[in-house]
């Protein structure tokens, strides 16, 4: 199998199709620096999948399409063809097993799209992979070897020179796989932990439910008992007040009856009573009619009298604008006279300025015509200057121009003395600088010899920074393990800080209507509620379990602001069917500060509750009123002795929680532990809170020393590289100083080559010397001419510019003139067009006040109108105000006489009404009997019904549907009954706060118990399976390693002996128990020297070794084909000719593409490629097919194809 085809279009440097053929053997590329060889590489690397820009000398993937040149557009689309012969039927797997022949393609549009063909036939990048790993190609390592593969090795690292090795083993895909194990062992350890975490917390919650369960079970039964005798009581109730309620009504129909007679007594004395107050109505109505005309006619009379005022008024003001208005006639009739005057006398003014301007107008043409004369003249005189300018300027051409040559001639004749005075010193120099470079010579030797001993000194400083790196390296590890460990700690004490503080946040153990009220989503529930009781205390650790004793369920108490919103919240439970909740007011009714009474004095007594704990401010008052008048004493004998001896009503309660009660009820014992109880969850969050911060800030310290450790050996690792450095420049300095010396015996030979050249140039000077004489007589007879002719016409320019000044100043005398016209002429034309503006003003204001003239009489006449109108309205508003007193008189006496008649009717009505309250005394008396029947009766009835609704709310039951004999026997006597429920209410008051659900969520927390430990199971052995596979791929990866690396180390010494024709050369571990991890060093023995590292090898021996490297590598997996970029750049003459004689048998089974500048390496090639740049921007290539016979040599050239543009 073998590379045969390479089409390129649009990548890079080739805008147009350009297509190699590559024969068996070796092709070389050439041509100068920029001409894109270098591209022809870049396009195989790029067709084979490589996907790094960098790799491919750019900076984005887009830089591979051509971008253009200055005649060529960019293209859209980058496309390269790879075509692969010789493939054996059924070598490949899949489709392309069928075919002899494979091209691979690769194209890349502007718009970002890319795509693969196999055979023209689309397909994935890993389909090209998978293709390239079967022929043998794939490797990128071993296709395509580049300059910089050869610098990288040589300055690479111990550890990173190790990447070759792995590439050669295979083994980097493990190294990943490695990688990611770790990865998912260091996620499954820490799910492990969480999940362990989260198993004891529910263990702990297990432990509560389950005592929460148990309580939940006693109050369902005492719940069924209770509500099997609320039912019989209640039933009996029932039926007896139905009963009664049947009585009441029959009691009721009774008293109905006489009801109703006195009632028709009551009806027929009311209408008689209605209808004389109709009558009395009727003349209430006559009476308010005659009071009405009455008012009325006072009011029209009161009328007239204030019209009259107003007329008489309203005319003394008329007659007092008709006096203002006459004054004002007389004024404007002067103001007229006035402004005629001044308007006939600027019409005289304006007569006379109009005649004085056109006597102006004439005088400023006269002295106009003036000066275009006196211009005239002017423009005359100036021409003739100008030509007689012109005339100096051409002999002073002259003058310059031979002044010019004698100049020139003089600075030749300078220029000859000086070049030949130069040459006789350059002479002189020549042959004192060659006894300088037999000196030079002589130093470069003795510099050598000390440079060779400076080399030995800082090879042994570089040894003792080696030795402390590698103390300070294990301090480095000591250290990072114990931050490790450390890093550990804090990350476990977050994960159960994390655990504690969601098991807090979400109310895990409290009681469900707890957490529906203040976590439910119901801001109607969550208004004014404060929080639990417990997170409002603050109790001391030693006191949690005598508090939690005396608190019990009061601790999961609900704080609020006030009782209504406790009732809010309390709906909210019951609407919901949430469960039920204990809710203490923050402000307390009773009065929670008064003080206790003396406490015995006895060292085991600690003191008052209230005293002991603490809160958050603002609930003092509530920790008083929950912690009232209980004393906390040492141990339960303490308590039980305080108990009897107590007269006041305390609480005595042990720190290790027995209760003595002042009713004698005792409370105490111990059992399992229920897992954390919510104040030590609180306690237990806040302790951990603090571990945490001190394991940060214990972290801290050790981390800075680490970073102090690692800054050490970045120091170290510096230092090392550049005493690495200083001995690579002190090793080149040797092979420059050596080279150095041979330069100066070939600077000496040219010397003498050049001081006979000097000899020459010495005697042509002298002969160009006598031949100057003549050009100077020449120049100087020029000279003299041109000076006589620019002294003459200057004479004549001086006369001229005489004449011209004078003509200038009669110009300006007469242009004074015409400015002093023009400025006389503007004056008069604005003194016109004032006075005809002030004319015509005058005339707007005599017509303006003789309208106001004439709006004035028009007022006057309109007052005197107006003042005979007041008069005659005056004399019928008198006539109108007598007519109205006539009225005013008449019906006075009408009111009167309508008054005294109501008077009467108004006592038969009382007369009546006397006896209609008799009547109705006597029906109110009926009423109110009736109406205590109706309410007995109601009450009966709504004592019946609130039986039924509280029992139908209560136990969803209809009393009306039960009967007593459908119900259980009693467990007392009926008469008892009533106390038994008591006592089923009080037993179900003791056992406080129950959460009904804590049966389920029991359940259910066990099956999550049950699921997390098959969990754990999983997880656990989850970490032990990937332990066994890292260490799988520990032994694979260590295995393949020494594998290659033993492979390599022998290929290695076998072609450095080629490349060197003799020699030895070895690739040796840094630490032989560390395979996995540790750096490779190269040492190499160059015939006829010491084994050295190869830091201390020449720049030639070097990159020889370093390609030998390679080569071995490649030739573990060798490759059909192989690209070599450059790498035989660093070699000097000598090393190029080993590499070219041990490259040609590898041709056997590879084929070779050679990018290349030197000669000895295309004199190898099989075929030449010759890139090449004829104008800016365009290349040709040109490929020569070599024929090698054995006696003589021919070339021909096959083609010259393809312009492309670089």
């Amino acid at each position: 199998m073998r590379l045969t085809r390479l089409e390129i279009t649009g990548f890079k440097s080739f805008g147009e199709q350009t297509i190699l053929s590559f024969q068996p053997g070796i092709t070389a590329i050439v041509g100068p620096n920029g001409c894109g060889k270098s591209n022809i590489a870049d396009a195989i690397l790029w067709c084979l999948g490589e996907q790094s820009p960098k790799t491919l000398r750019g900076d984005r993937m887009e830089d591979v399409l051509f971008n253009g040149s200055a005649q060529r557009a960019p293209t859209g689309l980058a496309e390269v063809a790879l075509t692969l012969s010789g493939v054996r039927r059924g070598e490949l797997d899949g489709p392309a097993g069928e075919y002899t022949e494979i091209t691979i393609t690769r194209r890349l549009y502007r718009s970002g799209e890319s795509e693969y063909l196999i055979n023209r036939v689309p397909c994935r990048l890993k389909d090209v992979r998978d293709l390239l790993i079967e022929t043998g190609a794939g490797a990128k390592g071993h296709t395509v070897l580049e300059q910089g593969k050869v610098d990288a090795i040589i300055n690479a690292s111990p550890l990173e020179r190790r990447v070759l090795v792995e590439e050669t083993a295979g083994i980097t895909k493990y190294k990943i796989r490695k990688t990611e194990a770790l990865r998912k062992l260091d996620s499954t350890e820490q799910n492990l932990l969480r999940v362990r975490d989260i198993m004891g917390e529910v263990k702990r919650q297990l432990s509560s439910l389950d005592r929460q369960a148990k309580k939940a079970e006693r109050y369902r039964q005492t719940y069924d008992e209770l509500k099997a005798l609320e039912l019989r009581a209640a039933t009996t109730r029932f039926q007896e007040w139905s009963v009664q309620a049947a009585e009441l009504s029959s009691a009721v129909d009774r008293e109905r009856v006489e009801e109703a007679r006195l009632l028709a007594a009551l009806g027929s004395t009311e209408v008689t009573i209605e209808a004389h107050k109709a009558e009395l109505g009727d003349l209430d109505r006559h009476h308010q009619e005659a009071q009405a005309q009455f008012v009325e006619g006072e009011t029209r009379a009161q009328d007239a009298r204030h019209r009259l005022d107003f007329l008489a008024a309203q005319t003394e003001e008329w007659r007092g604008q008709r006096e203002a208005l006459a004054a004002e006639l007389e004024a404007l009739a002067r103001a007229l006279v006035d402004r005629r005057d001044e308007a006939a006398r600027c019409a005289v003014e304006w007569e006379s300025a109009a005649a004085a301007i056109k006597d102006d107008e004439a005088q400023l043409a006269s002295r106009e015509e003036a000066v275009r004369v006196f211009e005239q003249q002017l423009a005359h005189a100036a021409a003739d200057i100008e030509q007689t300018r012109h005339r100096i300027f051409q002999a002073l051409s002259g003058i310059a121009a031979a002044t010019n040559a004698l100049t020139t001639l003089a600075s030749r004749r300078e220029e000859l003395e000086k070049r030949r005075t130069r040459y006789e010193d350059e002479s002189a120099a020549a042959r004192a600088e060659i006894l300088q470079k037999h000196t030079v010579h002589q130093n470069l030797e003795a510099a050598h010899q000390l440079h060779a001993q400076s080399l030995a000194s800082r090879e042994a400083e570089r040894a003792a920074v080696r030795d402390a790196s590698v103390g300070r390296q294990a301090a480095l590890h000591e250290g990072e393990a114990v931050l490790t460990a450390r890093r550990d700690d804090l990350t476990r004490l977050r994960a159960t800080l994390d655990s504690l503080a969601a098991l807090q946040r979400d109310l895990v153990g409290y009681d469900e209507g707890v957490r529906h009220v203040l976590h439910g989503g119901d801001p109607t529930a969550a208004a004014g509620l404060l929080g639990v009781v417990a997170d409002v205390l603050d109790i001391p650790p030693h006191y949690e379990r005598a508090i939690e004793a005396v608190l019990a369920d009061r601790l999961q108490g609900v704080v609020a602001e006030g009782h209504d919103h406790i009732m809010a919240a309390i709906g909210v439970l019951d609407a919901h069917n949430a469960g039920r909740a204990t809710f203490v007011p923050r402000a307390p009714r009773l009065d929670a500060t008064t003080a206790l009474p003396d406490l015995p004095v006895l060292s085991e007594i600690h003191g008052a509750a209230r005293d002991l704990v603490g809160c958050r401010p603002g609930f003092e008052d509530l920790r008083a009123a929950l912690l009232d008048r209980v004393v906390i004493v040492t141990d339960r004998a303490t308590a039980r002795q305080c108990w009897e001896d107590d007269r006041h009503g305390m609480t005595w309660v042990s720190v290790s929680g027995e209760v003595f009660a002042p009713s004698g009820v005792v409370s105490g014992g111990a059992g399992p532990r229920a897992g954390l109880s919510l104040l030590e969850r609180k306690r237990t969050i806040k302790a951990l809170e603090v571990d945490v911060k001190n394991a940060e800030d214990a972290i801290a310290p050790l981390e800075a020393s680490v970073a102090a450790l690692r800054a050490a050996l970045d120091a170290d690792r510096r230092t090392l590289g550049q005493l690495e450095d200083a001995l690579r420049e002190g090793e080149l300095r040797l092979v420059h100083e050596q080279k150095a010396a041979e330069a100066v015996a070939q600077e000496i030979l040219q010397l003498d080559r050049r001081l006979a050249l000097l000899t020459l140039e010495e005697e042509a000077a002298g002969n160009e010397l006598a031949a100057m004489a003549a050009s100077v007589a020449e120049a100087e007879s020029a000279l003299s001419s041109h000076e006589d002719t620019k002294a003459r016409e200057e004479r004549s320019l001086l006369a001229q510019y005489e004449a011209a000044s004078r003509l200038k100043g009669a110009l300006t005398e007469a242009t004074g003139a015409v400015t002093d016209a023009r400025l006389g002429l503007a004056t008069r034309r604005e003194k016109i067009e004032y006075l005809a503006s002030t004319r015509n003003t005058l005339a707007d204001r005599i017509d303006e006040i003789s309208r106001q003239v004439t709006a004035k009489q028009a007022a006057g006449d309109q007052l005197e109108s107006r003042l005979a109108s007041a008069v005659q309205e005056r004399e019928r508003v008198t006539e109108a105000l007598r007519n109205a007193e006539s009225d005013v008189a008449r019906f006075r006496q009408r009111v009167a006489e309508v008054g005294e008649a109501k008077s009467r009717q108004a006592h038969r009505i009382r007369e009546l009404e006397d006896a209609a309250r008799v009547t109705r005394r006597e029906a109110d008396a009926l009423q109110q009997r009736l109406q205590a029947l109706t309410v007995s009766q109601a009450e009966t009835r709504l004592r019946a019904s609130q039986q039924v609704d509280e029992i139908l709310d209560r136990y969803h039951v209809d009393l009306a549907t039960v009967s007593l004999d459908a119900l259980p026997p009693p467990p007392c006597d009926p008469d008892q009954i009533d106390a038994g429920v008591a006592r089923l209410k009080d037993a179900l008051a003791q056992l406080g706060g129950v959460n009904l659900s804590a049966i389920d969520e029991y359940r259910e927390l066990e099956e999550r118990h049950s699921f997390l430990a098959a969990q754990e199971a999983d997880l656990t052995q989850s970490v032990a399976n990937l332990h066994a596979a890292i260490a799988k791929i520990n032994e694979t990866t260590r295995d393949l390693f020494l594998e290659a690396f033993h492979a390599l180390n022998g290929k290695f010494g076998v072609v450095y002996q080629t490349f060197f024709e003799g020699g030895h050369a070895e690739l040796r571990l840094a630490d032989d128990g560390d395979p996995l991890e540790c750096g490779i060093d190269i040492v190499a023995q160059p015939p006829g020297k010491k084994l050295r590292h190869i830091s201390l090898l020449s720049g030639g021996e070097k990159a020889l070794t370093a390609i030998s490297l390679l080569f071995s590598s490649f030739l573990i997996h060798p490759s059909p084909f192989c690209v070599l970029d450059e790498i035989d750049a660093p070699l000097d003459e000598e090393n190029v000719r080993r590499f070219t004689r041990a490259l040609r048998p590898m041709t056997a089974h590879s084929q070779f593409l050679v990018v290349t500048h030197n000669r000895r390496t295309m004199e190898q090639a099989d075929v030449l490629y010759g890139v090449t740049m004829e104008e800016p921007g365009v290349s040709k290539l040109v490929s020569v097919k070599l024929h090698t016979e054995r006696t003589n040599l021919t070339l021909e050239v096959e083609t010259e194809t393809e312009e492309i543009s670089i």
